[in-house]
């Protein structure tokens, strides 16, 4: 089930990534719509003057008279729509529901298409979030906030851009100079195009080297792909070595509206004590909330960019592994943003947050800008996978808001409240200037 609406999805997304209704398909339906009308208005004209009382007559009518015929088959003049309608009031009630259900089943289908157009125009525009918590940091120069972690002839930097590259003999990694317990995470980064798969280009927290066999991590991934398939951006958390020995993933999976490989584009990490945010060009995909101290990484964290080879489970479950024939694998980060609370800062330090509250949560646009995104291109969700053992991912569980990773549509949102399910009891009323 999972597998097969993950493909619609992605087929979804691959459509849309070609554009919304240009002007020449709304013109051409314009057109048509007016020789559909005109074409109908014909054939009332000719009802009215046949004199038929039934659609019998009118079918003989038809057969044997060439003005009627003509009538029906072009379009060559215009008809005055209130002598159409007076003609119409004296048809006997069978030919008139004749009349009618020509005009409706000629229309359906320009209005199905008008519906499926504006269904992939919604689905290719993404809504603006109305704020941007990139325009809050400064970019931090790499030589200053970064330092090389491992496979140095493997990275360059020029002009602040920073430059890995993967090949038959290595991958390339580095890790932030400092450690954070909160903050704002973010890169420009644009990946490499072609055959990638078993390929992973990462931007993430965490805290292994301090915790080994017991860390934290908060990861943005992107899984490598084949010819004329879209990168998949990986989201996932693990907490207190749920990713060492017997990994416990939260994935959430997305197909990104835009090509990855043809620009920058700025990905983020918002890490808090009360939330985990993920942003690309500044829209929320994801929020990870905070429901206990077991399920939420509270430790300090480094942060880390890496491209390296996990062909074992990257693409396809590992059916697709890296072929080396197409080497170098190249990624590029730039404007790096890396600002909070480190884990030196006394313990006055704020955290940040992704909007304007500086309590943190997100304002209503940025809420609908994330929905708008996990409903077009989230393409996997581990809260709602049948195969996952749940009783090892409780926040799945319980209590469920449209705009967690147990997200269920269709709940009530307003501009004065919103519905707040538990798993037992009716709902509640939540009112808010700001979602918590």
């Amino acid at each position: 089930m999972l597998q097969s609406q993950s493909v619609f999805i992605a087929q979804s997304s691959e459509m849309t990534n070609h554009g919304g209704p240009t002007a020449v398909s709304i013109v051409s339906l314009i057109v048509l719509f007016l020789c559909v009308t005109d074409r109908t208005l014909n054939f009332v004209r000719f009802v009215g003057q046949s004199g038929v009382h039934d659609t019998k007559g009118l079918k003989e009518a038809l057969r044997h008279n060439e003005e009627g015929d003509g009538m029906v088959k072009s379009a060559k003049y215009w008809v005055n729509p209130a002598s159409a309608f007076r003609v119409l009031t004296h048809l006997p009630e069978r030919v008139v529901f004749s009349l009618l259900t020509f005009s409706f089943m000629a229309l359906i289908p320009l209005f199905a298409i008008l519906f499926l157009m504006a269904s992939s125009s919604n689905a290719y525009r993404p809504p603006s979030p109305g704020y941007w918590p990139s325009f809050k940091f400064r970019p931090v120069n790499f030589y200053r906030g970064f330092r090389n972690l491992w496979g140095p002839q493997h990275q360059s930097i020029d002009q602040n851009v920073l430059t890995l590259w993967l090949d038959r003999t290595s991958g390339s990694g580095f890790k932030s100079v400092r450690p954070f317990r909160s903050g704002y995470f973010g890169a420009s980064i644009k990946l490499h195009p072609g055959y990638t798969a078993g390929v992973i280009t990462a931007f993430y927290l965490s805290n292994n080297e301090a915790h080994p066999g017991f860390h934290d991590e908060v990861d943005i991934e992107f899984l490598g792909t084949t010819f004329g398939k879209p990168y998949t951006l990986q989201t996932n958390v693990y907490i207190r070595g749920s990713g060492d020995d017997i990994i416990i993933g939260r994935e959430i999976k997305f197909h990104l509206w835009f090509d990855p490989t043809q620009d920058f584009h700025h990905y983020a990490i918002l890490w808090s004590p009360k939330e985990i945010i993920f942003l690309v060009d500044d829209i929320p995909i994801r929020r990870y909330p905070r429901k206990s101290a077991a399920t939420f990484p509270l430790r300090p964290m480094w942060l880390y960019g890496s491209i390296w080879d996990a062909s074992s489970w990257a693409t396809g479950d590992g059916k697709y592994k890296a072929d080396y024939r197409y080497q170098p694998f190249v990624a590029k980060y730039t404007n790096f943003k890396a600002g909070g609370c480190s884990a030196y800062a006394s313990r006055w330090c704020r955290p940040v947050s992704a909007s304007p509250y500086r309590s943190g949560g997100l304002t209503r646009r940025q809420y609908w800008a994330m929905r708008w995104v996990q409903k077009y291109h989230m393409v996997y969700n581990y809260c709602q996978d049948p195969k996952r053992d749940h009783r090892l991912t409780p926040e799945c569980r319980g209590k469920s808001i449209f705009y967690g990773d147990n997200m269920i549509w269709g709940h009530s949102l307003t501009t004065t409240s919103m519905q707040v399910y538990e798993s037992k009891g009716s709902p509640k009323q939540k009112k808010f200037g700001k979602i918590v």
